[in-house]
């Protein structure tokens, strides 16, 4: 039997963290924030009870569900999201020491959005503030934009049922998940 918690125990803990409740750091969180911080193209997450997912630009990926608390922890850098349901505040340059062996790490201005809805939380990390400013409050990340096209992929060699459009509008081509420039 795992000593994970639950991802209903986590999504608990999240919805906490959100509300001012001081969570360890610990080196999961540290790593996780690594990879969502030091991108320049920044990165979207969305966390609900079935688990946290962290689009990079080329795909999502799903990740342990207990690092989500301290992520949001540290995301909403200790404003009360309890009668907010939104955050958008500018982070760093910062550096963020070692925890459990898991070596320091820094990174550059960002800025961080945070906004909440009944089912879930989104977040969005970019480098400039005007790139988060053209997003509504609920913009669901599973919504993104697919396109059809009639070409083959340059990867895979497929002509894929339809492509997945990313922020900086790379096309993702779902017959292999790899992405190229339109």
């Amino acid at each position: 039997m795992s000593d994970e918690p639950s991802s209903a125990t986590s999504y608990q803990d999240v919805l906490a963290a959100l509300h001012g409740e001081p969570l360890p750091f610990t080196p999961g969180t540290s790593k996780m924030l690594r990879f969502m911080l030091e991108r320049e193209q920044g990165c979207d997450a969305e966390i609900t009870t079935a688990g946290l997912t962290v689009w990079y630009g080329e795909g999502g990926s799903r990740y342990s569900m207990p690092v989500a608390p301290g992520v949001v922890s540290f995301l909403r850098a200790g404003v009360d999201l309890s009668e907010r349901r939104h955050l958008s505040q500018r982070m760093g340059p910062a550096i963020v020491p070692e925890v459990g062996g898991f070596p320091a790490w820094g990174f550059g201005s960002r800025h961080v959005r945070l906004d909440v809805t009944d089912e879930k939380i989104l977040i969005r990390i970019r480098t400039s503030e005007s790139e988060l400013s053209a997003l509504g409050p609920e913009v669901p990340i599973e919504g993104r934009p697919a396109v059809i096209l009639d070409r083959a992929c340059p990867h895979c060699g497929q002509v894929p049922e339809r492509y997945r459009v990313l922020s900086d509008g790379s096309l993702v081509c779902l017959a292999c998940g790899r992405s190229s420039s339109p």
